[in-house]
């Protein structure tokens, strides 16, 4: 029997948040894929075509960024999952054949600003006003958007921990299961996403700082390539939205909070006049700072 390619493969648009923001989706990686490889260069270049497609969105609200081909197969016999528990695994199971470098690079980013946000969120928790209230609402709402693109919520899990499944893990070094004794998340990537959601469900308020090391307390080779990565984008993320934003070429908030096609593309609506009102006349303010992204030299 002849087998019809474009029966197997079809090509879609999709955004690197809508693949990762799929209700269920599950992403894995084979045992033939290569480890994670990327360096700081290829994280930069990432960077660079997102704030090059956010720059474009000035002049343009329907501009794009291309960031590369992601080739998935939905794994619906689960063909290429082991070890499996049948009943454990997530809903959709898409086995990345090509791309599992960007989408894991994607995955360290939304945890690092997730944890951004976190910080932030608590600086402005007792701070009055119309323009704060409604930046709380907005941050929480992208809190808990950036963490599903990262953990799968089952519902249940026992220990509680565990109903959240880490969104990409490999094969034979990590299991999805909703328990304790079962589940197992050792892969590089994995491992951080786990320990992040760990960090999460503690309700640490101290810096998350990712290491892993050996039985002898030198750093674990295995991992180094994620942990040195994570830790460059959290470097980054703090440039981008502290002292150093100048380096950027990124768009000044108080020019894009009045342009309504921006805010339309970025939120898909316009902020309150309060919320215009602050951002463009107030940073003299103590707390201004959590507007500091985007804000410009």
């Amino acid at each position: 029997m002849t087998v019809q390619i474009d029966q197997i493969f079809t090509a879609r648009a999709e955004s690197v948040w809508q693949f990762l923001h799929a209700a269920g989706q599950g992403c894995y990686i084979p045992a033939y894929q290569r480890p994670y490889a990327w360096d700081d260069e290829n994280v930069d270049r990432l960077i660079d075509d997102v704030l090059n497609g956010l720059n474009h969105l000035e002049d343009r609200s329907s501009a794009i960024s291309f960031l590369g081909t992601i080739i998935a197969i939905h794994d619906t016999n689960l063909v290429t999952v082991k070890p499996v528990y049948q009943s454990e695994v997530a809903q959709r199971v898409m086995t990345l054949i090509d791309g599992q470098q960007r989408i894991s690079t994607s995955v360290m980013m939304n945890i690092a600003l997730h944890h951004h946000l976190s910080s932030l969120l608590r600086r402005i928790e007792k701070s009055a006003g119309e323009a704060f209230e409604w930046m709380r609402e907005q941050a929480q709402r992208s809190l808990a958007d950036l963490w599903t693109t990262f953990a799968l919520d089952q519902t249940i899990g026992n220990p509680p921990v565990y109903r959240y499944y880490p969104r990409v893990i490999r094969a034979f070094d990590d299991v999805w299961s909703k328990k304790g004794t079962q589940a197992l998340y050792q892969s590089p990537i994995s491992r951080l996403i786990w320990n992040y959601i760990n960090y999460v469900e503690e309700k640490k308020v101290e810096p998350f700082k990712y290491r892993v090391v050996d039985e002898d307390g030198a750093a674990d080779p295995r991992h180094e390539s994620i942990v040195s990565v994570f830790q460059y984008i959290q470097s980054e993320i703090n440039s981008l939205t502290g002292k150093k934003v100048d380096q950027y070429h990124i768009p000044d908030v108080q020019q894009v909070i009045q342009n309504d096609e921006f805010m339309k593309a970025l939120w898909a609506f316009v902020p309150p006049e309060s919320v215009v009102t602050f951002v463009t006349t107030q940073s003299d303010q103590k707390n201004y700072n959590f507007f500091a992204p985007f804000s410009g030299p």
